[in-house]
């Protein structure tokens, strides 16, 4: 969502441009962009900790909800976020509080909605791979069985040992 949320407002500006008085308040766009990296590198370790978890487990994850369900809950998300990110902005650069979808800030919805279905594609695909692996499980082999003793014993050989030359050596002797 913060990869996201992020494009929502670079594209939104990328398709109606600020004002010359707006461009100071995005001067926290390179710092913001770490983050976001960073955040994106946390969401991936975690996803390969789960496809590592079902494999070696074999515990998955809850049956995801359904794709408009998914598309709706992350485009109003990530709607909330930009309308929050552009007041906050107003806010902190001395402009006051403003209506964050004036001039030009109408974009942000249909482009909320493409981003969202892009967001909920993705989390059903990563909830597939992640049922994928919990079948992809190698089976464990059951504990081996423990050997029993034979019901019958073998009969003692007959017959003499040097017959069967398995006598042992005569003692030495005396010089």
């Amino acid at each position: 969502m913060a990869v996201a949320g992020f494009a929502l407002h670079q594209l939104r500006y990328l398709i109606s441009p600020p004002a010359a008085s707006e461009a100071a308040e995005h001067a926290y766009i390179p710092f913001a962009s770490g983050l976001v990296v960073l955040m994106f590198a946390l969401a991936a370790g975690e996803l390969a900790l789960r496809l590592a978890g079902a494999r070696d487990d074999g515990t998955g994850e809850a049956a995801p909800p359904a794709f408009w369900v998914a598309w709706l809950a992350s485009s109003a998300g990530l709607a909330a976020i930009f309308t929050a990110q552009e007041l906050a902005e107003g806010v902190l650069s001395g402009a006051g509080a403003a209506f964050p979808l004036a001039g030009g800030g109408l974009w942000a919805l249909p482009l909320a909605l493409g981003l969202g279905a892009l967001v909920a594609v993705l989390l059903r695909l990563a909830g597939v791979a992640v049922s994928a692996a919990v079948r992809r499980r190698p089976r464990r082999a059951p504990w081996p069985a423990i050997a029993s003793r034979p019901r019958r014993r073998p009969a003692p050989p007959t017959g003499s040992l040097l017959g069967r030359h398995l006598a042992s050596r005569a003692p030495p002797l005396p010089s």
